[in-house]
């Protein structure tokens, strides 16, 4: 499966997982709590006793979280918080990527474009999802147009375009 359509699946799994979780909450929790808070008796102005002040409980967050838009914005921010933190754990990967030596050149050596194909293989060789990450990608995609073209400038362009 391609990355795209994995970035996908796990979008909609993630906001799926969102909904049930949080409507879970709301349904268990937080809408039976708002609806005791505000079934609480209020004690009427000639019952007060000198100096007693009247508690309204309205400011409490499971009467301020009850209604739906809140809770909708509570499914958005979950889901939206494991999307970025799929991100992060796609950027880590891409990150350790940058330490893998993918082709051993030795300082001072000057590439053919005959060669180009035997410094491909390393990359080849790696397994198929390495191989889909932008890094390896982009060194075979160089690679390939280098030694058809034999242009630097070519393989350039090639690069900037994958």
């Amino acid at each position: 499966m391609r990355s795209v359509g994995r970035d996908a699946l796990f979008s909609l799994a993630a906001l799926l997982v969102s909904v049930i979780l949080v409507q879970s909450i709301y349904a268990t929790v937080i809408r039976p709590r708002a609806a005791a808070i505000l079934a609480e008796p209020v004690v009427p102005q000639d019952q007060l006793k000198p100096g007693q002040v009247i508690t309204h409980n309205l400011r409490s967050p499971f009467v301020i979280l009850k209604d739906y838009e809140q809770e909708v914005a509570l499914i958005l921010a979950t889901w939206a918080l494991s999307l970025i933190g799929y991100q992060a754990l796609a950027v880590a990967r891409d990150r350790r990527l940058l330490e893998k030596p993918y082709v051993e050149i030795p300082e001072g050596r000057v590439v053919l474009p005959d060669d180009a194909r035997a410094y491909g293989r390393p990359i080849e060789s790696l397994p198929r999802e390495e191989q889909e990450m932008l890094l390896p990608r982009a060194l075979m995609v160089a690679l390939n147009r280098f030694g058809a073209t034999r242009s630097v400038q070519d393989a350039a362009e090639a690069v900037r375009a994958e």
